[in-house]
């Protein structure tokens, strides 16, 4: 395990350096879009996983699993090589809670790219908003205009800041951060119901049918249809210890007494 203070990793035997690979991340956020569809994508290329990464900077909590026993917060990276592309996935538990250490995941995040051969960075996340929408549509932020040729006609819409004006975490930050380390990439925002009881599966869907056209993956989304019951409970019960875990962070600032 290597530590440099607030990051802790452990590295598997297939963390090596890849040529021109592409980073797709899935940390929660809005109605845990981009968790559910990096989770559906590790699951059908069979990814390998690359590494673990622990942080002071997460909740000072473990997470009780169903057999009674413990795994502490941790974010993870994943490979798979698919149509001579190396693809590189980031999930994880839960996303920093600060801006400092928001700031400092996304440039550790980098870091590791830099290692791993990345060339370019892809983020997934929801745009909230009050009421459902009947279309789920799917918004493109680029730092590079060669991507809006390509994704526009894939049904992406960009349409400046009329509809997104921040990206908050990691879905921008990595973006932002990365750009200035010399990443390119995109991200990509489907509209969904901003509220902490939501979980977007129909919503990761519209980001999947593009980003499965986008990487000619082949995959089939019938498997997703078939396994939205499962997902939903499994998110919903990570996204519940998430926010209790924040919970408990924010009750922690305060003076108290535990016995």
């Amino acid at each position: 395990m290597k530590n440099d203070s607030k990051f802790s990793i452990i590295k598997t035997e297939k963390f090596k350096k890849f040529e021109n690979a592409i980073l797709i991340e899935g940390l929660p956020g809005i109605a845990n879009v981009s968790r559910i569809c990096v989770d559906f994508l590790i699951e059908k290329l069979e990814a390998d996983k690359l590494c673990d990464i622990y942080s002071n900077a997460f909740p000072n909590s473990v997470i009780v699993t169903e057999d009674s026993s413990i795994k502490l917060f941790k974010v993870e990276l994943y490979h798979s090589r698919v149509n001579e592309k190396d693809l590189i996935f980031l999930i994880g538990d839960i996303q920093p809670s600060n801006d400092k250490d928001s700031y400092d995941l996304a440039q550790y995040i980098l870091n590791l790219c830099k290692e791993l051969g990345v060339k370019t960075v892809i983020t997934l996340g929801g745009a909230g908003i009050s009421e459902g929408p009947n279309i789920s549509r799917v918004h493109g932020v680029a730092t590079d205009k060669s991507f809006i040729k390509q994704l526009k006609p894939l049904g992406v819409v960009f349409d400046g800041n009329d509809t997104i004006k921040l990206i908050v975490g990691a879905a921008g930050l990595l973006l932002g951060l990365g750009e200035l380390m010399g990443f390119s990439g995109f991200s990509l925002l489907v509209e969904t119901i901003s509220h902490p009881q939501h979980i977007g599966i129909k919503e990761a869907r519209a980001i999947l049918k593009i980003l499965i056209k986008y990487l000619n993956l082949d995959i089939s989304l019938k498997d997703l249809d078939e396994e939205i019951k499962d997902i939903e409970e499994e998110i919903k019960a990570e996204a519940q210890m998430a926010r209790e875990a924040r919970k408990q962070q924010l009750m922690a600032i305060k003076p108290r007494y535990i016995g």
